[in-house]
């Protein structure tokens, strides 16, 4: 799929040159993944990746990929018993790997992490993107093909109105739409990213994007052992666009509670009840955004709470958090 660009004539007219060539697309390794608050440092997330091999033969995975400019990958040991750099799958054969999602200071850099699968835990192969070009090349050219798909669909649909608008009188609301469209094309031709190569890293990672967003990258090898004598073939599996933390909305709850407490205590009953302290904290996984709630606690009958039971609060933009101390006052009956 080809798209020419002219300088001189504005972004949304545009010239579209499809090719169609027919590619055979064989079943190979299938991937997921989602991301979840850690609940044990506040800053960090747990990545979970589940792998599924759907080609006829054992398939051999290599290592697994982090692109991102904001996060970075470190493995969890435990997981791998054999100490095996390499995770063999034979056809079905499911897997499940979990990493630590840790935040990286530098987001003017687009990095590159990658680790194998020798469940050691120490910290992935952490480089610039740009030094990964057998990682990221293909990585690119996906993402330059969704927007382009994204922007072709936007495009119908444009092409389709104009063409309804034309064929009869034009309302106020249609009036004031088409003004908001040409306003919108000016500032599009401020974009900073509007000279950048579609195929380019900075235009699959930008930093005005309004989400932390990673992609994944699971590198995997097959030997054919039929009579056609193939050979070994490499291949790699992508998921994109996968979401960590939003900046302004989010579907699910933009808050973490976590809870901190001893987790054992001698207490001597003949000298009163046990005062056991504990801290609640809220976070705000929002990046741009304030959140508003209401914290209540419902008492159990078994122990009493000292502290703030209720209470309204605003926690702002930025991973504002706020730790609320109190005890639990358990009796001895």
């Amino acid at each position: 799929l080809v798209v020419p660009r002219e300088k001189s004539i504005k972004s949304h007219h545009q010239r579209w040159l499809q090719q169609m060539v027919d590619v055979a697309i064989y079943p190979s390794i299938a991937m997921t993944a989602s991301v979840m608050p850690s609940f044990w440092e506040k800053k960090e997330h747990i990545l979970s990746v589940e792998m599924t091999n759907y080609r006829n033969e054992k398939v051999t995975v290599n290592s697994l990929s982090l692109v991102s400019r904001e996060y970075r990958l470190e493995d969890m040991n435990g997981q791998m018993e054999d100490g095996s750099s390499s995770i063999e799958l034979e056809f079905q054969e499911r897997v499940t790997k979990h990493y630590r999602l840790l935040p990286d200071g530098d987001v003017g850099t687009v990095a590159c992490s990658s680790g194998n699968f020798d469940g050691s835990g120490s910290a992935c192969v952490f480089e610039p993107a740009e030094s990964n070009g057998d990682v990221v090349d293909f990585l690119c050219l996906e993402s330059a093909y969704l927007r382009f798909q994204s922007a072709l669909k936007m495009y119908q649909i444009e092409a389709s109105r104009s063409d309804d608008e034309e064929s009869q009188p034009r309302h106020v609301s249609q009036i004031r739409r088409a003004k908001t469209a040409d306003s919108t094309m000016e500032d599009d031709k401020e974009d900073p990213m509007a000279n950048t190569h579609p195929t380019s890293i900075a235009r699959m990672c930008p930093l005005n994007d309004r989400k932390t967003l990673i992609d994944l990258v699971c590198r995997w090898s097959s030997t054919n052992n039929n009579s056609s004598g193939d050979g070994q073939k490499d291949g790699q599996t992508h998921n994109t666009q996968l979401g960590v933390r939003s900046r302004e909305t989010s579907r699910g709850c933009p808050i973490t509670i976590t809870c901190q407490y001893p987790s054992s205590v001698t207490h001597n009953f003949a000298n009163g009840p046990a005062h056991v302290p504990f801290e609640v904290t809220a976070r705000n996984r929002l990046v741009e955004a304030g959140v508003e709630f209401d914290f209540a606690v419902e008492r159990p009958k078994t122990f009493e709470f000292m502290g703030a039971d209720s209470f309204h609060w605003t926690l702002e933009n930025g991973g504002y958090e706020l730790a609320i101390p109190t005890h639990a006052v358990i009796p001895s009956t």
